[in-house]
């Protein structure tokens, strides 16, 4: 079982968890799954869905009590879904996420799929930053790279899926009072390469009175080499900037500098979503699966200068404090 992927919620309070992936099935048009615990101020477990299409976006979530989500990473509450038996580590009656497997279904949409793991996985925030209490949340991606076949269903209309391409992320803490608010995105389907996965986080911690600039984690995994920027030392020396629907950062990491933006689409095309923390609090969260992330790699030892552009097929959420305008889609 890929570790970076075993639930660490055991009845802890105040704590919370979330497992969630993405998956493109058609051009433009994605599906954003998340499965969440919830153990504070608030106790609820949920099934949360998204799609995203240059028509809008559908988002749902489905809440139960916490006390019905079946007990994770046991033996025991391994199921057999037609020639597979796996470990679960998120079960409620038949929506789940598996070593393998996720299925679900909160109303107007319907999925159940198959995943196949390409074996990239890695920490985002480093550990010792979660050992010594600077950051309260802990996150890890345990598949930067899937392929799903499957079924989605959409009002009633099945899409049936073959190797799409996606990706899995894990989440949990006490709380996520350690930061003001970040901006997260990721792509592995790009205009002018194959074979790239990137993502990033830039998160603006609280260090006493002072608020300082995001800091940020990245990796890049390009043909013949991976690029990481996910240590403590690279986080502290990187730049960037948060705007509304714009994000800009730049990295380095020995001889390589990483710098990029990523531009979030129409604004139909953008979910808002609510997310309750452990205290009770409130953060928003805009999100889109259709975004563009533009890369300039300079590598200098290795004689490398290059861009990448994922055009309408980059993952790119900005979430934050900030009391929205608007009604969330999901509140």
């Amino acid at each position: 079982m890929n570790p970076l992927f075993l639930r660490d919620y055991h009845g802890q309070d105040p704590f919370f968890e979330v497992y969630f992936g993405k998956v493109h099935f058609a051009q433009n048009r994605a599906l954003w799954f998340r499965y969440t615990i919830l153990n504070g101020v608030v106790s609820e477990a949920a099934t949360w869905a998204v799609v995203f299409s240059d028509q809008g976006v559908i988002a749902e979530k489905k809440a139960y009590p916490i006390e019905e989500l079946q007990a994770g990473n046991k033996p025991e509450i391994t199921r057999r879904w037609g020639d597979r038996e796996e470990l679960q580590v998120f079960q409620y009656s038949e929506d789940l996420i598996g070593a393998s497997t996720v299925r679900g279904s909160t109303g107007r949409i319907k999925w159940s799929m198959h995943f196949k793991d390409a074996g990239d996985r890695y920490v985002m925030i480093p550990p010792n930053l979660t050992r010594f209490g600077i950051v309260k949340t802990a996150y890890r991606t345990p598949f930067a790279y899937a392929r799903f076949r499957g079924e989605i269903e959409i009002d009633g209309e099945k899409h049936h899926l073959q190797d799409s391409p996606g990706m899995i992320g894990h989440i949990s803490g006490s709380n996520r009072r350690s930061t003001l608010g970040w901006a997260w995105g990721h792509a592995c389907t790009f205009d002018n390469a194959s074979g790239i996965i990137f993502e990033a986080l830039s998160g603006q911690l609280r260090l006493g009175k002072h608020r300082p600039k995001p800091v940020t984690s990245a990796i890049l995994f390009t043909e013949d080499h991976v690029y990481r920027f996910n240590k403590t030392r690279h986080m502290f020396r990187s730049s960037a900037t948060i705007l509304k629907g714009r994000w800009e950062f730049s990295l380095r990491s020995g001889s390589a500098k990483l710098s990029g933006s990523m531009q979030h689409p129409d604004e139909k095309k953008i979910a808002l979503l609510t997310y309750t923390d452990t205290d009770g609090s409130n953060m928003w969260c805009h999100n889109s699966k259709l975004s563009t992330l533009q890369l300039h790699l300079q590598d200098e030892k290795r004689g490398v200068d290059r861009y990448f552009t994922a055009s309408n097929s980059a993952s790119f959420e900005i979430v934050n404090r900030i009391v929205p305008n608007r009604v969330p889609d999901i509140e």
